[in-house]
């Protein structure tokens, strides 16, 4: 599993069996001796406490634990595992009242700093142009990155132009990637325009411009 470098709010699967390969399903947050815990490479084993999640679908709370199915369990791991100066985390839970063998998840980080790129296409709804739709995503050295929790700025204009014609701007992000529109958009046929793209991931914002024709 991959997770980008100081982003927020990550949920890692992992799974619990007995000494037989058999999933163990009964596991909660409450379970006597259950301890979570991540050591990111070459450092020292951090515990943290785990929290009740009321469904698998529940934002995100640090510590976090909830079964999903046939011995698989969401947790939810604290920030600061996934903070820069790390090539990878090991995350796992320890129980000291059931005997069980832990499959921990080893987590690889990559930092897209000076290795991003993010992504655009767009498209008008009607050929009067009447609305323009537009998706957008970030890479990383040509793979794409599923973001969670991120931010995005599109600022439009004519090529050579002093002012943006708009300005999108969102914090929702659908299946990884941000999907916006804008209606009535104002472009004039047969002209250039730039878009300019800035997502914004924890405390670090990556930014690409792309430039695309209007035909009449």
């Amino acid at each position: 599993m991959q997770v980008l470098t100081d982003s927020t709010d990550n949920s890692i699967l992992i799974r619990v069996v007995d000494y037989d390969g058999r999933p163990i399903t009964s596991l909660t947050h409450a379970t006597s001796g259950l301890q979570p815990w991540y050591r990111r490479d070459g450092g020292l084993v951090v515990n943290f406490s785990a929290a009740s999640l009321a469904a698998l679908d529940s934002a995100h709370t640090d510590g976090g634990f909830k079964h999903v199915s046939n011995g698989y369990y969401r947790l939810d791991v604290p920030d600061a595992a996934f903070a820069g100066g790390a090539d990878s985390v090991a995350v796992g839970v320890d129980c000291s009242s059931v005997n069980h063998i832990l499959i921990a998840a080893n987590v690889s980080l990559y930092d897209v700093t000076n290795r991003h790129r993010c992504c655009l296409e767009l498209a008008n709804t009607t050929s009067e142009g009447l609305e323009v739709r537009l998706t957008a995503w970030l890479e990383n050295d040509g793979q794409y990155v599923p973001l969670t929790v991120a931010s995005i700025e599109v600022a439009v204009r004519e090529h050579g132009a002093g002012a943006d014609l708009f300005v999108l701007t969102s914090s929702t992000v659908t299946n990884g990637r941000f999907e916006l529109s804008q209606s009535s958009p104002g472009f004039t046929d047969d002209r250039l325009y730039t878009a300019t793209v800035t997502i914004t991931v924890g405390a670090a914002s990556y930014v690409s411009v792309h430039t695309f024709p209007v035909m009449g």
